[in-house]
């Protein structure tokens, strides 16, 4: 192994580490099912309604890589989702007892169903509703309910419009922002949020606070335009907050950055020239930006090869994992930007 001629995991016995993930979540009282094939390894985390799947080889693999023990590799890798599955099922509870006039349930294990007799009012991705605190209170039931269109305390449809400049969850000042997800990681249908299809992306509108970031839904008296216009009076006071930036790995030409939300760059190049000009790198002509995943971006000043971009995205999984563990999903978005425009928004750096 020190040599190189072997890679540590074969070293390592993956049953006896499914066995310290299934320990652990006995102990969180989630189901694991686990589901293996000649050439993968996976397990369901249920509560419920309530799963989300996990590529449990690719986590294995980390382990080893990481050097943790078992034990220590299934609380580090695998406990976030399992607040994700406890915060989902215990929302699931409250909503389901808060709107007792109707019909609600889960379908696809994470997206929550409401229904009126067999007329269905409306469909919401309990994992969206998490925002970025865990909060179980009262008043986060309440916020998710005017999110989701009723009135907290009668249970009922409300005809109550949404703020675009205060957060439905908590109140706070927030701001519309733009992001770009795969059609298919969505969890709900793309037509139930204010967007477009892009290929087999969606671009749609969020409202973020420090907090909490929420998917806007249609609303009565709004246009796609004036969304759009919400979002474009924002840029120049929009911050990130970057927790991790170094070069490409085998010397490619650019840089890797991690912050919440810098995937969904790729959309607006004045931020990302904002980003180089912080670091005080060149920033003139075009550049070719992959958005890795959604807190990952890699910017290079040519097209990357197969194999720069291939180390450049488990370069940005090991950072993505560590910083934001529940968000390690691929986005996987690339395109060739002009930077002739005024850098927009604020940057600053997590404190080493």
């Amino acid at each position: 192994v020190k040599a190189g001629q072997y890679e540590p995991f074969i070293l390592g016995d993956s049953s006896r580490f499914a066995a310290a993930v299934e320990e652990l979540c006995e102990l969180r009282d989630v189901l694991p099912i686990l589901e293996n094939s000649h050439d993968s390894m996976s397990v369901k985390l249920t509560k419920g309604p309530v799963h989300l799947s996990l590529d449990l080889g690719d986590i294995f693999l980390r382990c080893i890589h990481t050097g943790l023990t078992f034990s220590a590799g299934a609380r580090s890798l695998v406990a976030p989702s399992l607040d994700i599955i406890e915060d989902a099922f215990g929302l699931y509870l409250a909503l389901q007892d808060r709107l007792s006039a109707f019909d609600v349930g889960v379908l696809n294990g994470g997206v929550l169903v409401v229904k009126d007799k067999e007329l269905e009012v409306g469909r919401w991705s309990l994992f969206n509703f998490a925002g970025r605190t865990r909060d179980h209170g009262k008043s986060y039931v309440d916020a998710v309910l005017r999110l989701m269109g009723f009135d907290p305390e009668t249970g009922t449809p409300s005809a109550e419009r949404i703020s675009l400049d205060r957060c439905p969850v908590c109140g706070d000042p927030a701001r519309v922002e733009k992001v770009i997800r795969p059609t298919t990681a969505l969890g709900v249908d793309p037509r139930t949020l204010v967007g477009v299809p892009v290929g087999e992306h969606t671009v749609y509108f969020t409202l973020d606070c420090a907090l909490h970031t929420t998917p806007l839904q249609p609303q009565p008296g709004f246009s796609l335009q004036d969304y759009e216009d919400a979002y474009q009076s924002g840029l120049a006071s929009a911050q990130v907050t970057l927790v991790h930036q170094q070069a490409l790995p085998l010397d490619a030409p650019g840089d890797l950055i991690a912050g919440y939300g810098v995937g969904s760059f790729v959309l607006e190049p004045s931020r990302i020239r904002s980003v180089l000009v912080s670091l005080d790198k060149d920033c003139d002509d075009e550049r070719y930006v992959y958005g890795l995943f959604p807190d990952a971006l890699a910017i290079a000043s040519r097209a990357l090869t197969e194999s720069e971009l291939l180390r450049a995205r488990a370069l940005a999984q090991e950072v993505v994992v560590a910083a934001f563990p529940n968000r390690a999903w691929s986005l996987d978005i690339s395109r060739k930007v002009s930077l002739d425009t005024p850098p927009t928004g604020v940057v600053e750096f997590l404190p080493s």
